[in-house]
């Protein structure tokens, strides 16, 4: 039985071990991973009930985790969101399956310094990696990631849970040491190499959580014979920081620079909390955010428009004001047993310094997660599982976590896994429809690629069966027009707009914020229908559904102006000015509002974009300066 248990924790650990290094189809190895785990946690919950004798055990903490879990889920089943929360729910609960997968776990500190093994190798292999791609070869300190950010926040993680390293006793009962010193000196390069590469994030909210929850793992752990260590690790950050300050100058320049035009964060909170107040009260489901946000974004706003960039704020409107309520009260839950730890433990055990190392490395992760999105990366929210399974089951096995066991009968005990068979045939239904889902629109992508439209088509409509997602049927829409634009005859191009008409209309009534049927159907109105009123309509709707959109503004300019209405041309452009202008669009987006402006005799105006035009760059985004006051 241990050996099996081991294997679950093996397990565990290499699907997180997996999670960081991404393939070309992200949304299949998400998939993967999150089922795995899902299986995992069943069949560790499974070797745990039939383990233990005819006893109920319940607490607080278990009650919330699937509560959450029941609200995130219920929506779903009874089809009151968006069938692509499907996929959120693999992609936000894996942190569930990585907590109830450490129930297997039969030695507890065996885990934890395997645990820290892990996360070592793996920061010594991301922190090089991103020193590499900064010194080597000047491109942003990423890592296995797809912002610095990311990288950092890993990289804060791994630095906290080393730092515990040099705050262990440094004699063991016998007077002996209990760390040799040459592995101390490893561990000090080990902590300048991950700070080092941390700093490279130059992220605010990495550096402001890093020194948090370090402040806090010092403050638990310093005793008057840790306190040369203390000072050690303060002199280790201070040397890195140095370091960088010297051999990064031009990279901190231009991150201060980019730092003036960026706007603040406040922005995207403001949207976010506009779309909150005209969402559901039970949400939008997992991972919906995006579908819905870019209609609620304001001008300025610059981000990717998928994520709040507050995680709490997001899963506020994900989930509703339960789902919120409930994860809040697990947070409180977890800080209240933390602090009555912390408060009865005087002494400076391993136990101790193991725990308190957990509390301080998921505090990390809770800080950070007010001004960024680490609860939506895959990895991260495995690394959260992990570490609130190793905080759950070490109070709980100190008797910090009252459990309330209940006697029951074989028979009842029996009956209790009709709904687990429940939950599992649920999940792994789920998973399949986005298995076929993924699969079919991979190959239509590839058929794409090929120029091979109608099979393309055939593979996005066999998709469409498994998942109607909002993708999909842009995706058709705009395959059925790129076939109408290449028809040989008319009745063919007829049947095509036609088809394409359908899917409009049926994207429009189940997906009501999605921008691009819109924008579609103004082509078609416009291009095929010669009914410029319905097309200008139609163009005005998506406009303001995704007022971001700089290529479609420019199409829909020149439509305007070949209905020579140079007036409403020039104020859509004017308008676009007040939200990022993606670089690529930038020149001739300018030239021609430019252009625009001289024909209304504005020629001051004109001449400060030429001027703007004159000094573009790879990284500007802004020219809301630009706009008319």
């Amino acid at each position: 039985m241990t050996k099996l248990n081991s294997c679950f924790i093996y397990g565990l650990y290499c699907l997180l071990a997996l999670s960081f290094f991404p393939i070309e189809h992200k949304d299949l190895q998400v998939l993967l991973i999150s089922g795995a785990l899902a299986l995992l946690s069943f069949l560790a919950i499974g070797l745990n009930w039939r383990g233990k004798q005819e006893k109920l055990k319940l607490n607080i903490i278990i009650f919330l985790i699937l509560t959450w879990f029941l609200n995130s889920s219920l929506p779903i089943v009874m089809n009151s969101v968006q069938p692509m929360a499907q996929y959120g729910l693999f992609q936000c609960c894996a942190w569930i399956s990585a907590f109830f997968s450490l129930s297997a776990s039969t030695h507890l500190e065996k885990n934890w310094q395997q645990f820290k093994k892990l996360i070592y190798f793996l920061g010594f292999i991301f922190s090089w990696w991103a020193i590499i791609q900064h010194y080597g070869y000047h491109y942003m300190a990423t890592g296995p990631f797809a912002s610095r950010t990311s990288n950092g926040a890993f990289l804060m993680l791994a630095a906290i849970i080393l730092s515990s390293e040099f705050l262990s006793p440094q004699t063991g009962k016998n007077g002996e040491a209990s760390i040799p010193k040459q592995r101390i000196f490893l561990y000090g390069v080990l902590f300048c190499l991950f700070n080092l590469a941390l700093l490279l994030s130059f992220s605010r909210g990495v550096y402001l959580s890093y020194a948090l929850s370090l402040t806090f793992l010092f403050i638990c752990l310093s005793k008057r014979r840790t306190i040369i260590s203390v000072l050690l690790l303060i002199a280790l950050i201070g040397l890195s920081m140095i370091f960088l300050g010297f051999s990064a100058g031009e990279a901190i320049q231009h991150r201060l620079d980019l730092l003036a035009q960026e706007k603040s964060r406040l922005i995207i909170w403001k949207g976010a909390w506009h779309l909150w107040q005209n969402s559901p009260w039970y949400g939008l489901g997992l991972d919906n955010f995006k579908y819905y946000y870019p209609a609620f974004s304001l001008p300025g706003d610059g981000s990717t428009l998928e994520n709040a960039h507050n995680d709490y704020l997001q899963l506020l409107i994900e989930t509703g004001t339960v789902g919120i309520s409930l994860l809040l009260s697990l947070i409180l839950s977890f800080v209240y047993y933390s602090l009555a730890y912390l408060r009865k433990c005087s002494s400076s055990s391993l136990s101790k310094i193991a725990l308190t190392t957990q509390i301080a490395a998921l505090s990390s992760l809770a800080l950070h997660a007010f001004v960024d999105f680490s609860f939506y990366i895959l990895p991260f929210n495995i690394l959260l599982g992990v570490l609130l399974g190793f905080v759950y089951w070490n109070l709980s096995n100190q008797g910090y976590i009252a459990s309330y066991s209940l006697q029951v009968s074989a028979r009842f005990k029996t009956l209790l896994n009709i709904p687990l068979a429940m939950l599992f045939l649920f999940l792994a239904s789920a998973f399949l429809n986005l298995m076929h889902y993924t699969y079919h629109s991979e190959q239509a992508n590839d058929y794409i690629n090929q120029a091979q439209f109608p099979a393309a088509i055939k593979a996005y409509n066999k998709a469409k069966q498994y998942l109607g997602s909002p993708d999909v049927y842009n995706n058709l829409i705009a395959l059925y027009l790129e076939q109408a634009k290449k028809a040989t005859n008319e009745h063919a191009q007829l049947k095509l707009i036609s088809r394409a008409e359908a899917l409009i209309a049926r994207t429009i009534a189940l997906h009501p914020y999605n921008a691009e049927p819109y924008f579609q159907q103004g082509l078609i109105k416009g291009l095929y229908q010669n009914d410029a009123v319905k097309a200008e309509k139609s163009f005005a709707r998506f406009i303001e559904l995704k007022p971001q959109a700089n290529f479609e503004r420019l199409t829909i300019c020149y439509f305007l102006l070949e209905q020579d209405q140079l007036l409403q041309a020039q104020n859509l452009l004017e308008q676009g000015l007040l939200y990022p202008i993606d670089p690529y669009y930038a020149p001739k987006y300018l030239e021609v509002l430019a252009n625009l402006r001289l024909k209304q005799g504005d020629e001051l105006g004109a001449e400060q974009i030429a001027a703007a035009v004159e000094h573009l760059d790879t990284y500007r985004f802004d020219f809301s300066a630009l706009a008319k006051g």
